[in-house]
């Protein structure tokens, strides 16, 4: 950290400007980078990432709840396709899509955002990305439990 009054570096737990005196309490501003940025600050694209991430992963719930709508919509009788055959494989590839594709790229979007948060050494919205890793990995699992039950 720097005294706001001369400029110099204050070490932790300093309660006076070794250089010009001041107290520290009042007198000390957080360290800045090279832009004059405040360290400490969360990187924007790991804000998006990680609630690009949620996004992706409850589609991806969604998805696995599709697969169980499909499950247990009727089929039709006889050896074409029916209309209700035709309706019950497009919520299932739907379901497919969701629970699959699309919460696997919440999980990925979501390890970005927790890997560009533990480089910058912020912590303080990690709930993110975790959240958003935590729900795509479910989504996928549930969506593979769902298509199980589906063919017993």
């Amino acid at each position: 950290m720097y005294c706001r009054s001369c400029g110099s570096l204050v070490k932790d737990g300093q309660s006076f400007c070794a250089n010009c005196g001041a107290p520290v309490a009042s007198s000390v501003q957080p360290v800045l980078n090279m832009a004059g940025n405040d360290v400490k600050k969360i990187p924007a694209a790991a804000k998006v990432f990680g609630w690009i991430s949620i996004i992706l992963s409850g589609l991806g719930i969604i998805g696995a709840v599709l697969i169980v709508i499909a499950s247990v919509m009727p089929s039709g009788s006889s050896v074409l396709i029916q209309s209700e055959d035709a309706a019950r494989i497009t919520v299932f590839f739907l379901g497919i899509i969701l629970g699959w594709c699309v919460s696997s790229l919440g999980s990925v979007s979501g390890i970005i955002s927790l890997i560009t948060m533990l480089v910058k050494r912020n912590k303080k919205m990690i709930w993110l990305p975790i959240t958003g890793i935590a729900l795509g990995v479910f989504a996928f699992f549930a969506a593979i439990l769902a298509m199980a039950n589906m063919f017993e």
